[in-house]
């Protein structure tokens, strides 16, 4: 009903085939897409529409063509449903489509340049990316190319590009929090979601850029801690190159952890880089550091977490009381992990063997059943 209702609204020739373009209907969805309401409508149709209308839609629309894709991209408007559209990309031959259309979008600048506003396109460029596992070393390739026409420095690090996409401020007299780019910041997770041996520049950028205080600040910010310090955290951090910049953030970080602890947001990185820190001698480091400011930490409700989750109280107590409280820790971690993937109580199906007498027997009953 929804689908015949779109289909009215933008005049769509029924009895057109596959192969012919709908002409009047592709006029509607570029009117629609420079207008304020319209432009709603449309990307309501991309995330809802099913994928084969999906495909026909975008196909109206010309969204896979370059020139197309690009006037769309630098409207004010319309380019919010060019992020819609490669949020909601169905298909790896869609993505690959849409990759070669934001290339050049990447390549000359313009979707990373600060003043055009148009960072969201580029984050969800990398998601699908991410998402699809196409396209990864391409868009690397271009973000230096893209941030070296900006920059006018054709020889620019990924170093640099990575603090040019979070564009952070640390807060001066009178301001409580950081600013950041909130699209860029976001764009950098993702790039943290590419497969591991290409994150090995992003990681040592992040690490190498900022200092201890800055770290700091963002581990107590809520969009930085999710999106840079998470995106090292809940990396394959068992394996390189996250569990060497998990080492080297715990290592940088040195002295702040108590502080940490008993702020609201940044506590959670404390939990969290206790679990992930891959050397023992680490984890008994981070607790020796917590137990040294006990009395701060029993101060208050977010203090007194930490204490349970890293066992610090334990760490007191002496080694081996240390050494079977991580363990149980660590143990109830990968259960509840298990629980939400769902591996807990799953068991393996077995295939049973079918006799060569099988199918004959069966079919025997099958004839008496019928007879019958």
């Amino acid at each position: 009903m929804a689908e015949r209702l779109v289909k009215r609204i933008l005049c769509w020739n029924e009895s057109n085939t596959d192969d012919e373009r709908q002409e009047i209907a592709g006029d509607i969805i570029y009117g629609f897409a420079g207008e304020t309401r319209g432009s709603h409508m449309v990307e309501t149709i991309l995330r809802t529409s099913n994928d084969s209308f999906y495909a026909k839609f975008c196909d109206a629309g010309k969204f896979f063509e370059s020139n197309t894709f690009q006037d769309y991209s630098r409207h004010d408007v319309s380019n919010f449903i060019i992020q819609t559209l490669l949020n909601t990309a169905r298909t790896r031959d869609q993505v690959e489509k849409l990759i070669k259309c934001v290339e050049s979008l990447i390549e000359d600048g313009y979707i990373l340049d600060l003043k055009n506003r148009r960072k969201g396109i580029f984050w969800r460029t990398v998601e699908m990316a991410a998402k699809f596992r196409i396209g990864q070393e391409t868009i690397l390739k271009f973000i230096r190319k893209g941030f070296g026409a900006v920059t006018s420095n054709n020889s620019i690090e990924m170093k640099d590009c990575i603090t040019n996409l979070i564009n952070l401020r640390i807060p001066q007299d009178g301001k409580r929090f950081l600013e950041l780019d909130a699209n860029g910041a976001r764009a950098v997770y993702q790039l943290l979601r590419f497969v591991p041996r290409l994150c090995g520049d992003t990681l040592s950028a992040i690490i190498s850029s900022y200092d201890a205080s800055e770290l700091e600040f963002m581990c107590n910010d809520g969009l930085a801690s999710k999106c840079i310090i998470d995106g090292i955290l809940d990396g394959p951090t068992n394996i390189k190159p996250f569990s060497q910049a998990v080492k080297r953030l715990f290592e940088k970080l040195k002295g702040r952890w108590i502080a940490l602890s008993v702020h609201r947001v940044g506590h959670h990185t404390v939990k969290k880089i206790f679990k992930k820190l891959t050397n023992i001698e680490d984890r008994a480091s981070l607790s020796k550091e917590l137990a040294n400011g006990i009395n701060r930490l029993n101060g208050n409700a977010i203090g007194r977490s930490i204490i349970i989750d890293c066992a610090v109280k334990d760490y007191m107590e002496g080694e081996e009381v240390w050494n079977n409280a991580v363990k149980k820790l660590l143990e109830k971690e990968c259960f509840l992990e298990e629980i939400l993937k769902g591996d807990v109580g799953a068991e393996k199906k077995r295939k049973r063997k079918r006799k060569k007498g099988d199918k004959s027997t069966n079919e025997e009953q099958d004839s008496k059943k019928v007879k019958s």
